[in-house]
């Protein structure tokens, strides 16, 4: 079990108050960033270096919920299980299956519309980190859901800088702008990072 993690979360994440689903032993957040990022890295290539399909990617609750556990399981327990509890950010704990559900409905009015695709793909993202579904871990695994849409697609993906430093606060401004129901920062955001061939 893990103890003593230092509590230096930065601006948008999740603070990481139980650390009690920890599988493995970290002393900072680096240490535990290093190793998710390991995680994460395994999940993209399953996801995204393969052709997908309507069977190996079908855009459902248990599937959401295994690319969680894909991108994280290796880390936290509770990789791939929504939260039970509420936190400062989300929908209540209760609302969670059936907000994704509405998504899932809006998803397929998007596509009967033929919205263009980076569109969807940002409008997937910002709804599953709305919804924020899990303990921890909602917007890398919602930018990789929304990439695995993209993919899906036969299309490239959005390539998020790695540069947190400088992407980050540019990156919640326009979450919090889709928030409140303004959806253009976000989709600029999505646009600029998507490189179409």
């Amino acid at each position: 079990m893990a103890k003593n993690i230092i509590s230096d979360s930065e601006e948008g994440q999740t603070p990481l108050d139980d650390v009690s689903g920890l599988l493995v032993d970290v002393k900072s957040r680096r240490e535990l960033n290093d190793l998710e990022f390991k995680n994460n890295s395994s999940a993209a290539r399953k996801y995204l270096l393969k052709r997908l399909t309507g069977k190996s990617a079908p855009f459902t609750y248990k599937w959401l919920q295994q690319v969680h556990k894909d991108m994280f399981g290796k880390v936290w327990r509770w990789a791939g299980t929504a939260r039970d509890t509420d936190l400062n950010i989300g929908v209540p704990k209760e609302k969670i299956g059936s907000e994704i559900h509405k998504l899932f409905y809006d998803l397929g009015q998007w596509e009967m519309r033929k919205d263009p695709p980076v569109e969807i793909a940002a409008r997937i993202h910002h709804r599953l980190a709305l919804i924020h579904p899990f303990p921890n871990g909602n917007g890398r695994w919602a930018r990789m859901v929304a990439n695995i849409y993209l993919h899906r697609h036969e299309l490239p993906i959005v390539k998020w800088p790695e540069d947190q430093k400088i992407f980050r606060p540019k990156y919640l401004k326009a979450l919090k702008a889709a928030d409140t129901g303004d959806h253009g920062p976000f989709l600029k955001l999505h646009e600029e990072y998507w490189q179409p061939s």
